[in-house]
């Protein structure tokens, strides 16, 4: 699957090249991962239309919620620690809710601050918990991207929580967030 998308200063194409390589790291864009996440949706739009009402897909780490495992139990959604890999930053406990989380520690520094053109200061993850897959990943990697403003970013967004872990490794999370926190 191709796609592009056209900005002021270049036209990108979703195909690994030298250039699209190179505009990305000087501040381009790729929408390859928003296209998981609208896949995602898709794919629970084909499973909702079959009247299927709990499930959990998992789309990579983008994690789309349904209803219930079991009557009276939220389904519970693991964070993976950015420095970690075999450890969890979070859990969380959710109900007909998407989760996505953006970072550089799977892919290396790939999301830049559009103002410096280097990686984020400060933050090492974000997630976002919301309604939608698509909105909930592109606020994940748009708050990444702002750095440590990112959490009053997203506390500002009707609908949706987030959680940042620092580079100091501390959890900071928007009041609204706190309700989907499980114990672990």
């Amino acid at each position: 699957m191709q796609c592009s998308i056209t900005s002021a200063t270049s036209t990108l194409d979703s195909a690994p090249t030298a250039r699209t390589a190179r505009s990305a790291a000087s501040g381009g864009a790729r929408c390859r991962g928003f296209v998981k996440g609208w896949a995602a949706e898709a794919a629970a739009g084909i499973l909702d239309a079959a009247d299927a009402r709990n499930y959990c897909l998992n789309a990579g780490g983008d994690v789309i919620t349904r209803g219930e495992p079991e009557a009276g139990r939220a389904w519970r959604v693991g964070i993976r620690h950015p420095d970690l890999a075999d450890k969890l930053a979070t859990v969380l406990e959710t109900r007909d809710l998407a989760v996505a989380t953006s970072g550089a520690y799977e892919r290396g520094a790939h999301i830049i601050d559009p103002h410096t053109g280097h990686k984020p200061d400060g933050v090492l993850s974000f997630t976002v918990v919301g309604p939608k897959l698509s909105a909930a990943d592109a606020y994940a990697t748009a708050a990444y991207a702002m750095g440590r403003n990112g959490i009053n970013w997203i506390a500002g967004l009707a609908g949706y929580a987030g959680c940042m872990i620092t580079a100091e490794r501390r959890r900071v999370w928007t009041p609204e967030f706190a309700r989907y926190a499980a114990t672990f």
